[in-house]
């Protein structure tokens, strides 16, 4: 079994299952297509420096990934569910570019409290915003992707994210988190993909 790894956004990768592009695929939300099998939840949670602090009579400042984040559209909608106003202060195609944008007291965002780096706070309704509840984790896979290897391999990620959002949150590393895809070559062998959680 040949293993390759693919990092993309989780639109892309979903797309990327419905086009026959790749056979399986673990991303967060999209939970409405049809390839989606529910796996688990992450629950997000709002991230600021301890230091920063809250904007009086002026829109909330958010520091986000691109427009098509499951966690930007989450807190944008809860926001304006709530009648909050807010403000784009930030934008970063990069994981590393958003918490470079929180240390330096850009804003505050909305992620899950996995892998949280050191030196920031995390909490579900930080200054009075909005609680987020929860974004689905679901693995999709292709409508042509059969075969032992994917069904194996398919079987194996499961087991693996169910045990991995049982965990508690650790915030001590500065990882990126992993989504996973597979792809099996023309010459029948597996190549393995994995995916950033950067939608």
């Amino acid at each position: 079994m040949r293993v390759e790894l693919f990092i993309e956004g989780n639109t892309a990768l979903a797309d990327g299952i419905e086009k026959g592009r790749i056979d399986l695929a673990i991303v967060i939300g999209h939970e409405d297509r049809a390839t989606a099998e529910r796996v688990g939840e992450l629950e997000i949670v709002w991230i600021a420096l301890p230091s920063f602090v809250s904007p009086q009579g002026q829109p909330f400042p958010l520091a986000v990934l691109g427009p098509q984040c499951a966690f930007r559209m989450s807190a944008i909608r809860h926001l304006e569910t709530a009648g909050i106003q807010y403000r784009i202060a930030a934008s970063s195609p990069s994981l590393d570019g958003l918490w470079a944008a929180i240390f330096g007291g850009l804003g505050i965002t909305a992620r899950t409290a996995l892998n949280l780096p050191e030196g920031l706070r995390s909490g579900g309704s930080l200054y009075g915003l909005p609680s987020l509840g929860q974004l689905p984790v679901t693995l999709h896979r292709g409508a042509h992707s059969n075969g032992v290897a994917i069904d194996r391999m398919a079987a194996l990620l499961s087991e693996a994210l169910k045990l991995a959002l049982s965990s508690p949150p650790k915030g001590k590393a500065h990882r990126n988190q992993r989504n996973s895809v597979i792809d099996i070559s023309t010459d029948g062998t597996e190549k393995y993909k994995s995916h950033s959680t950067r939608p």
